[in-house]
């Protein structure tokens, strides 16, 4: 029985849609099979392989293990009613600031703390350290991570400990603490995930300012400060940056990889239709983008903000086409958060190199008797720093003292954190020198 023309043409209409879609389909497949290839070159250009590696032995015995102790006097810690607070505020104070009223709760809190604070000194100048971050917990089937709170509320007491010490005239007090505080640094920067790095970094930063209030201090002499800069912590914050991220994108991965596949499916271990099919499709589109976007999160920490601002803008963009609808990822993972995180890596890493060389000035004014008239003569202090982008700011006053500072710090800070950053130690003072004691004539 022959068809009528209206039929034919409906058949004929039919494959032909049908024969776009699968052009179109395979369009997309060509084009995210070219996107990724890509997107893989670029990433081993600029970051490397894809290996997270490791940064620490699994098995460390306790007596040789900081961790250990750190999270002991962590957990000690007695801190009920209003004490916890009135430590986190005076550690964002100066302590010339503080009232008496102030320093005899202080000097209550730790006096209460005795136990805690001996556990955590039993930390200072240890190397090696386990905080748990690559064990794994064989009941729950997951990584087991440090109290990473409790170990910064117990940092924040190490820092008032160390301000009272510094106060109260007590040098080996002060070393005990400010020991302990590196090691704590140091630990959660060189063996965390992401946000225990972000942790170890604000723990670093505790750790110079104490240092920096100790260099003030006219009368801190020259054994304190030497011991106080081999204490500088000096862990690869790149690196550790870059392997967060990358532990980060293999978690990202397999979450998209979940949303992409049919949830009805995945709750029997299989993948439906569905998913199939825009796991065919889309896959490798979003796989390329996940790649470009961390990639570029990886890198911003080699670009300082103050010479280039660019990354900071990342993750603005609208969709606004079909085609644009994958770069909503940008918006996702190069987030407030992601931005904040890059610039928090940047600006560590110009305090750290700013102590040191506030160290050295020091170390060498005791030395001479003066400071050098410019920071040509300290190694490395006018390379461009890594916040600013510029040589660091220096000025020798006429009676004898000098500052160094991040130059533009204050504004840079503000771009990337809410908090203000008058808790963070860019700029230091460096006390006029005791005068050089006279020399003897050996012909005498």
């Amino acid at each position: 029985m022959p068809t009528s023309p209206l039929v034919r043409r409906a058949v004929r209409a039919l494959a032909i849609l049908l024969l776009l879609a699968l052009a179109a389909l395979l369009g997309l497949r060509v084009y995210g099979n070219w996107r990724l290839a890509a997107a893989e070159r670029e990433f081993a250009e600029r970051v490397g392989p894809r290996d997270t590696g490791t940064s620490t032995p699994v098995k460390l015995l306790d007596e040789e293990n900081a961790a250990v102790f750190l999270q002991a006097g962590a957990e000690a810690m007695i801190l009920p009613g209003n004490d916890r607070p009135q430590i986190g505020e005076m550690t964002m104070t100066r302590p010339d600031s503080w009232s008496e009223s102030q320093r005899a709760d202080l000097r209550r809190i730790l006096a209460n703390n005795g136990p805690a604070l001996e556990l955590l000194h039993r930390a200072a100048g240890m190397t090696t350290s386990l905080f748990g971050a690559v064990t794994w917990d064989k009941k729950t089937h997951e990584l087991k991570a440090p109290p990473l709170l409790k170990l910064i509320t117990a940092q924040r007491l190490l820092l008032v400990d160390a301000r009272m010490a510094l106060l109260e005239h007590e040098p080996a007090r002060l070393l005990a603490d400010t020991a302990s505080m590196a090691t704590m640094a140091a630990g959660l920067e060189r063996e965390s995930e992401l946000v225990g790095l972000l942790m170890g970094m604000a723990c670093e930063k505790m750790f110079l300012a104490a240092v920096k209030e100790a260099v003030a201090d006219s009368s801190t002499h020259r054994e304190m400060l030497t011991k106080l800069q081999g204490m500088v912590v000096d862990t690869d914050l790149k690196a550790a940056w870059r392997r967060g991220n990358l532990a980060q994108q293999a978690v990202i991965s397999k979450h998209v990889a979940a949303v992409l596949s049919d949830p009805l499916a995945a709750r029997h271990g299989g993948v439906g239709l569905y998913g199939r099919f825009m796991d065919f499709a889309f896959g490798k589109i979003f796989q390329a983008q996940q790649l470009e976007i961390r990639a570029g999160l990886i890198a911003a920490v080699d670009q300082p903000l103050g010479l280039d601002p660019s990354w900071s803008r990342r993750g603005a963009h609208q969709p606004r086409t079909v085609f644009d609808v994958f770069d909503v990822f940008e918006s996702v993972m190069f987030g407030q958060s992601a931005k904040s995180s890059i610039g928090r890596v940047q600006s560590t890493l110009s305090l750290r190199e700013l102590a040191n060389i506030a160290l050295a000035a020091r170390l060498q004014g005791l030395a001479t008797g003066e400071y050098p008239a410019t920071l040509a003569s300290l190694s490395g202090a006018m390379r461009p720093d890594p916040f600013a982008g510029k040589p660091l700011t220096y000025e020798r006053r006429p009676d004898g003292s000098a500052r160094i500072s991040v130059p533009d710090f204050e504004v840079l800070w503000k771009r990337i954190s809410d908090v203000g950053a008058s808790a963070q130690p860019f700029s230091w003072e460096l006390p006029a020198p005791a005068p050089r004691a006279p020399q003897k004539d050996a012909r005498r």
